[in-house]
This record gives structure tokens, sequence and C-alpha cells, in this order.
């Protein structure tokens, strides 16, 4: 977005009075020279107020004294602005803002029935996000309690805008406003997307890849939930079809039943409502529920000898923690013996010949019974 302020104009309070307009050379720097405390800086303020700031940082003085409204004329791409802000009296703003648009060239003296252009400062910087062609993704989709990572704005550009007397004697502080907490949150939040590592068709795509993920998670629930209604609907089938056998509804069953599929189980229980409509009392068959009373000892059998298994392991189990314990005992006694011996080292050190370093008393064949002790601690 390219935006130039052409001019900025300040209505009095005494309406005998004539506006007062500064104007700038939109293709020129303008420079703006003056004795101390005229007003200089507070043209940055007006601007920044005018522009949808929250709050008025006009120096309450001379200036807000004799202004009834404060405007700033700016000139984009393809259409021209003339914004006007209420003068806010004794409060911190005010929202009420005029708002005058036009893709021809505005006069300011030929502006009349300002008050049918009434806006508020949402309305207003709402436009300015749309001229400035802003996103209205979020920035940090990941996070959406993050209260810095909502779309940007084009208040937020303000960082860039301006650069008044206080940030440029602060060498610790770089931006508009980032000597707060809040502004310095939200500027490494969009900073990217102003320099252009982030674009708004990247931040559309990132919010459509959301989305998915979304969907594809709630689509993975519902199968997940299908999936179990499924496996539950068969069981019950299962069962059904174990029960008619027992009742001998069911006659010459594959062996192979026990890993039947839903439609192979529906096929023989639809056997039995046919042979139940052409015969509503059934023969009940002798010896038809032999085969699961042989499953049901086979069964047993393999748990018996299961259980035998498991109880011969848990012995064995037990045998070899008690082993590792024994044997872990044992170790920290030899460390223990090792340690008491360590004195050792040092008398063979220092005997050299076969006297009694305290008795002077010759010794039978003392340097042989220290490297006995030696070899038994280990040195």
């Amino acid at each position: 977005m390219k935006l130039k302020i052409k001019n900025i104009v300040l209505y009095p309070k005494d309406k005998s009075k004539d506006k007062r307009i500064i104007s700038f050379e939109l293709e020129k720097v303008n420079v703006i020279t003056g004795e101390s405390h005229k007003g200089k800086s507070a043209l940055v303020h007006v601007i920044d107020y005018c522009l949808g700031s929250e709050k008025c940082s006009i120096p309450v003085g001379y200036i807000r004294d004799l202004t009834d409204w404060f405007g700033v004329h700016v000139i984009a791409e393809k259409t021209e602005l003339l914004i006007l802000r209420k003068e806010p009296g004794d409060k911190i703003s005010t929202d009420k803002m005029i708002m005058v648009e036009s893709s021809e060239p505005i006069d300011i003296d030929k502006i009349t029935n300002a008050e049918n252009h009434q806006a508020n400062r949402e309305q207003v910087i709402n436009r300015l996000n749309q001229l400035s062609g802003l996103s209205t993704e979020r920035i940090d989709l990941d996070n959406p309690r993050n209260g810095f990572g909502g779309s940007a704005s084009f208040r937020d550009t303000s960082a860039f805008q301006f650069q008044p007397q206080h940030i440029v004697a602060n060498p610790y502080v770089l931006f508009y406003k980032a000597d707060t907490y809040e502004h310095q949150q939200k500027l490494k939040s969009i900073f990217p997307l102003f320099i252009g590592a982030i674009t708004n068709e990247a931040l559309n795509i990132e919010r459509e890849i959301k989305e998915l993920e979304v969907s594809f998670k709630k689509l993975q629930s519902e199968l997940a939930t299908k999936k179990q209604a499924v496996e539950s609907w068969k069981n019950d089938l299962k069962a059904h079809f174990n029960r008619a056998i027992q009742l001998g509804l069911l006659k010459s069953i594959p062996d192979a039943s026990q890993n039947f599929d839903a439609k192979q189980y529906l096929f023989y229980l639809n056997l039995v409502i046919s042979d139940f409509n052409a015969s509503p009392i059934p023969v009940y068959q002798t010896g038809t529920s032999e085969k699961d009373v042989q499953l049901q000892l086979d069964l047993n059998s393999l748990e018996r000898t299961l259980q035998s298994e498991i109880a011969s392991r848990k012995i064995r189990l037990t045998k070899l923690q008690s082993l590792n314990a024994s044997t872990t005992q044992y170790k920290e006694t030899v460390v223990t013996h090792q340690k008491r011996l360590e004195p050792v080292s040092w008398f063979k050190e220092k005997i050299n010949h076969e006297y009694c370093l305290f008795a002077s008393q010759r010794m039978k064949q003392p340097k042989s019974k220290l490297n006995l002790l030696m070899f038994i601690i280990g040195r």
C-alpha cells in the first residue's frame, strides 16, 4: 500500500476563524523547521490520532484548546481520503470521526455536509486495512489464545511510520511504540508479514491446512467410532451364530466358522429364519452341541496346561532373583574386604629389606606374605 500525506488540516473551535492547512509535496522529502515548542512534533501525533490511534497523544495546551477537529488528507493508489477526528476534550480519546473518500481529487475548501460522512474509529481502521490489502487471517494459527497472534492491522504499521524524538534518542528501542510490552509482542508477530517473509496467500493456505487437519481428525474420529460399532455388531452376530449352533438351528457348519466375516454370519443366520418360516417348530437334532462341549473341554485342558507352566516359571524366577541377590551381597562383601586391605600396598612400597619398620626386628618372609595379601586384594 502506498499512502502519502497531502495535507494536515486543523479546524478551529472558533467558527469565525478559518481552518489551518499544512500542505506537503507528494514527490519530495518534506522538512518542517521552526523554534522549539512551536508544534512541530505535535504533527506526528496529529497524524497518528487521525489514522486511528487508541488514545490521543497530541500535547495538551494551545493546539488542543483551539482545535475542534484534527484532519489528515491522504492519497492512496486509486483513491483519496480526508479523515477528521474530534478533539477529545478531557477524555483520553474519542471515536467520533468523519471520513470522506473519493476517486477524484478532494478539494478541502469545497467539502460540504461533512456530517453526512460520519464514521467511528473501527470503521476508519477497517477501511485502511482494506486499502492496505492485509489479510484477515490470524498470524498465530497454532495458538488461538495468543492475544498478540491475531490478524495484522493497519494500526500495526504505525511502528514503521513514525520515528519521534524520544524513539530516536532511546538506544534500546528501534520502532515506534515498541517500548511497551504489548506493542513488542504484536510487532514480533506481524514483522515477518511486513518484510515479506510471510504473504497473505501463505496465511490463507496455512488457514486452509489447519481447517483440513481439523476436518481430517474429525473424520478419523468418526471412522474409529463406526469401526467400533461395526466390530460390536459383528460380535453380536457371532454370538447369535454360536447360540443358533447350540440350539441345533444350524447344521453342517464349516470348521472355520470362528473366522467368518459379517456377511457369512448373516448368510447362515438368514438360513435360520428361512428354516423357521418353513417349519415354525424346528426339530432339535441330537448331538448338535457335542462340538461345543468338545471345544470347551479342549479350552479347559489348555488353561490347566498354561497355569502349570506359569507356576513353574514363577518358581524359576524366584530362584533366579534369590541367586541374583546373593551374588550382589557377595560382591559388596568382597569390595568391603578389599578396602580394608588397601593399606597393604603402602607396606609393600616401604619394605625393601627383611626388618620390621616399627620394632627393628628381623622378619621371616615379610615380602612373600605381603605379596600374598596383594594377590588376595587384586593389586
